[in-house]
């Protein structure tokens, strides 16, 4: 018999690497065991890159949700609403790899390739400008035919062919600030969003953030574990059970 039903949302990077076989077994073994319990459990991921909650991201966790009440075809079992926003990076050896951690210990391998790509997001978006303006595409505007060869014009592009008003480069597409800081960030971004969404905000959704570090291939939650999370908890401990740690083999990390 359930008695529940959980609706749980990862919110990840695109560019992440953290689709091991021992987590997707971690998923399916732990929704087995909760059935068991009488709590059946939806498991969605949302890609994003840099794990940014962008208006996008926001409405993709807004239509999982809406859907799961459409399918829900007993109204007596009560819906829970999760939301778990993870990035990914390489820590290095004296940061903290308990599962709950605090970001003042934790610190990143600068400059390694398993650090979330959207940390030099600005500097890309400046390329790709520089890119534009060589090239010189042409695209209609108001039926005529305009040649983006400067920034304004880029704007013009932007606005008119992605409904976005502003720069390219450090604007639409800008960098990670502090990488440690980051989930935290995206999740009082999200929390403001639902709060000022009328839909969104009846719900009671619970959100978690968390970094992967790559070292130990496991998640350390930036949260002091607020809220508890059975489900995730669980996920997380399998994967850790099951995971190998190497952050001291700095040789097959490299490669």
């Amino acid at each position: 018999m359930i008695k529940e039903k959980q609706i749980h949302i990862q919110i990840g990077c695109a560019d992440a690497r953290d689709l091991s076989q021992v987590q997707v077994d971690a998923v399916v073994k732990t929704i087995e065991d909760f059935r068991s319990q009488g709590i059946e459990v939806e498991f969605h991921v949302v890609r994003a890159a840099g794990s940014f909650v962008s208006p996008d991201v926001v409405m993709d966790v807004k239509r999982t949700f809406e859907q799961a009440q459409r399918n829900n075809n007993d109204f007596s079992v009560p819906l829970s609403y999760f939301v778990h926003i993870q990035t990914h990076a390489h820590l290095t050896e004296d940061s903290n790899d308990a599962y709950i951690s605090h970001v003042h210990d934790l610190h990143v391998v600068q400059g390694s390739p398993l650090n979330c790509g959207m940390l030099g997001a600005s500097a890309v978006g400046i390329e790709i400008e520089k890119m534009i303006v060589e090239e010189k595409p042409v695209v209609e505007y108001n039926g005529k035919k305009v040649t983006i060869d400067n920034d304004t014009k880029i704007k013009l592009l932007l606005k008119e062919h992605y409904a976005y008003d502003g720069y390219l480069a450090g604007d639409w597409i800008f960098s990670i600030d502090l990488l440690r800081t980051h989930p935290r960030h995206q999740r009082t971004l999200l929390e403001k969003t639902i709060d000022n969404d009328a839909e969104l905000k009846v719900l009671d959704i619970k959100i978690t953030c968390g970094i992967m570090d790559y070292s130990i291939h496991s998640l350390i939650r930036v949260d002091d574990g607020d809220p508890a999370v059975p489900f995730w908890d669980t996920v997380q401990q399998y994967i850790r059970d099951h995971s190998v740690n190497e952050r001291m083999k700095k040789e097959v990390l490299i490669h």
